[in-house]
């Protein structure tokens, strides 16, 4: 008898391992920043449920993909340039250190106004930034 209840135990939290995990969705897509593809950077999706569990991935060739928590996520797209190389200290033997600026506007970023409603399964979603004013 211990066996068989055992064994249901067993069958019961695997169950529960297995399916009451947060539903995913994997999002793929291009950023472009004014009409070009976003050489590289980053993109951000912090779900609205949960932002503990964010997920942050490369933006290569404008290219990405993330697995996401499924539901509406904050959407944050960021793209650091060199700023050049700056001593470490003041001192005589100063490392140089790389230092970085953004080169998005915050409202892509630190101040985004960016959203997805992130559906389980494959999802697709193009950005296109716009950095240079438009001229009408």
């Amino acid at each position: 008898m211990k066996l068989g209840f055992g064994l249901l135990l067993c069958v019961v939290t695997l169950a529960c391992l297995v399916g009451c995990g947060p539903k995913m969705g994997t999002v793929s897509g291009r950023v472009t920043v004014d009409g070009k593809p976003l050489v590289k950077g980053v993109i951000c999706f912090v779900p609205e449920t949960d932002p503990n569990r964010s997920t942050t991935v490369e933006i290569v060739n404008g290219q990405y993909t993330a697995n996401v928590v499924a539901g509406l996520t904050l959407v944050q797209i960021s793209a650091p340039v060199s700023a050049g190389a700056f001593p470490e200290h003041d001192g005589p033997d100063a490392a140089m250190v790389e230092r970085t600026e953004e080169s998005l506007p915050e409202k892509y970023h630190g101040a985004s106004e960016l959203s997805l409603e992130v559906k389980p399964g494959p999802n697709t979603k193009d950005w296109q930034v716009e950095v240079l004013p438009k001229f009408r």
